[in-house]
């Protein structure tokens, strides 16, 4: 059954002199948690031009 998913991220763009971070939410349909947290960050990875960002998932709950 298809879920809708709220999918916190964190990403940390990794400067010369200062790091940035930034967060971000994400709303993805799954059918479980897992493959809406692979498909926030694959889609959010997508978007970034920035090679040197890493990306963390912080939180993923179910909106009803």
């Amino acid at each position: 059954m298809m879920q809708t998913y709220k999918v916190s991220l964190c990403i940390k763009f990794l400067a010369s002199k200062c790091d940035y971070k930034i967060k971000k939410h994400c709303f993805v349909q799954s059918t479980n948690e897992v493959e809406g947290a692979y498909m926030a960050l694959k889609l959010t990875r997508k978007k970034l031009p920035f090679k040197t960002a890493s990306i963390e998932v912080e939180k993923v709950e179910v909106v009803e």
